[in-house]
């Protein structure tokens, strides 16, 4: 069956006399990409008479702490309860893979948190970690930029100066707005070339059961892309999370209201996380470095496979997205969720040298129109997410076949860099179809043109 959409159920420099913090820019693979690790254990001298911090006291040595792997260094810093919680939260994410780390402040300037007549306050960092099958960014992606990008969520964190002599002690730790899997109980984790599978302890045996699904899936996917639009393949698989518990899914991952596509559907869900990697485009604006995938439910075999698909096609465009904007995401919600249904689409095919096959598809829009579920062309966001189950399945097969129908306008092999394309300018697909290349100028076709003839070829094709 296809996938289904769901319902859419983010200061610690010292005020020092003679000690200066280095800068922290959320730009730079945040700090712990960048930054040579420290001697993190190593306690600058403070002043008893500090009244504020800035986010990147604790940033720096945090994020030198992750970059070393060295737990102990990064505990050194934990006090009162924020001591099980950060070395749950390190546990966890260990288990899952990590090769390097980051922390800066949500807004990447060191804002200031003032601390109270006892010298305490909270703090507010981003602090993630970058898996081995995550992105690493290379020349020619929007950004320019070689480094990997690191998903990152917020944490709070409060703070106490408390001694002479000490950097300040983090009393407490808890998330900021998304709750992840790794902040919860301890997770059983499996591990395969191209993917991490992880669940809670009590969903072991859940674990167990997808991890051949979940790697043949992204084997597959990986593939696909590898011969028809290697540029988009900028990692090597997929962190994915099962539950079989609906109220543990529903929990993980709640998004912004206004990140819109690139997330999922009934079987199972796709989330991108804010990224520290790259320079932000403005006030607001990041990019995303990663994503994770939820799966709920006990879907095992071909299904859970092609569902996979769906998720980690989301996945490999989510990088060229912008985490949050101020105006919203103007990409219509067709773009993501048709580019995802018709690679799934191609695989439930079964058919290796296809560009990509709507031979399914073909037939369950001819049926959505004889139910009169066939309404806008492209389908308005209300249908793709908001409508009830058939009417949201029929609108991503209309969108996986209009991109098809765009891909039958031109050379083939310009549709999924239209598609990434629409991606980083938040646009339609028509808007960006490569034309020419000379040297560094960009040739796109008509965008009026390319409208209209994947238009007419969508009616022509599917008879509707």
């Amino acid at each position: 069956m296809p996938a289904r959409p769901a319902r859419r159920v983010p200061s610690v420099a010292l005020a020092l006399l003679a000690l200066v913090a280095p800068a922290c820019s959320h730009g730079t693979a945040g700090v712990g990409a960048t930054t040579a690790p420290a001697g993190a254990r190593t306690r600058p001298a403070t002043a008893v008479t500090a009244t504020a911090l800035t986010a990147n006291d604790l940033a720096v040595p945090l994020a030198a702490a992750l970059k070393a792997h060295d737990r102990a260094a990064f505990l050194a810093f934990a006090a009162g309860s924020a001591q099980p919680a950060m070395a749950n939260w390190w546990d966890n994410l260990d288990a899952i893979g990590f090769d390097t780390g980051a922390a800066s402040g949500p807004t990447g300037d060191g804002s200031v948190t003032r601390l109270d007549a006892h010298g305490r306050g909270t703090v507010t960092l981003e602090i993630g970690v970058h898996s081995p099958l995550d992105p690493t960014r290379r020349d020619g992606d929007p950004i320019h930029t070689t480094r990997p990008s690191v998903p990152s969520t917020r944490y709070d964190l409060d703070v106490q100066l408390a001694t002479v002599g000490r950097h300040p002690t983090i009393t407490s730790w808890r998330p900021h707005d998304v709750v992840a899997p790794w902040d919860g109980p301890k997770l059983y984790v499996r591990k395969d070339r191209n993917v991490v599978v992880a669940g809670l302890e009590s969903d072991a045996a859940r674990v167990d059961a997808a991890v051949a699904d979940a790697q043949a899936a992204a084997a597959w996917t990986i593939d696909f892309f590898h011969d028809r639009f290697e540029p988009l393949v900028r990692q090597a698989g997929f962190v994915v999370f099962v539950t079989t518990d609906p109220t543990t899914s529903a929990g993980w991952f709640p998004k912004p209201a206004d990140l819109k596509g690139w997330f999922g559907d009934r079987t199972a869900a796709a989330f991108p996380l804010a990224g520290q990697a790259g320079k932000r485009e403005g006030p607001g604006e990041a990019p995303i470095g990663g994503a994770r995938v939820v799966v709920p439910g006990t879907q095992i075999g071909d299904g859970l496979r092609a569902t996979l698909v769906h998720e980690f096609t989301h996945v490999l465009y989510a990088p060229d997205g912008r985490w949050h904007s101020p105006g919203g995401s103007t990409m219509p919600a067709w773009v993501p969720e048709g580019a995802a249904r018709l690679v799934e689409a191609t695989y439930v095919a079964h058919n290796p040298d296809a560009y990509y096959d709507t031979t399914a598809i073909r037939a369950q829009i001819q049926q959505c129109a004889q139910e009169d579920l066939l309404h806008d062309v492209p389908p308005s966001d209300a249908e793709v997410y908001g409508g009830g189950d058939r009417q949201s399945e029929c609108a991503y097969d209309v969108s996986a076949a209009l991109l098809a129908s765009l891909g039958r306008t031109v050379d083939a092999n310009n549709l999924w860099q239209s598609i990434q394309l629409a991606v980083v300018h938040d646009s339609a697909p028509w808007t960006y179809v490569v034309e020419s290349t000379q040297g560094a100028a960009v040739r796109y076709h008509a965008t009026a043109e390319m409208q209209l003839l994947a238009l007419q070829n969508f009616h022509t094709f599917y008879g509707v």
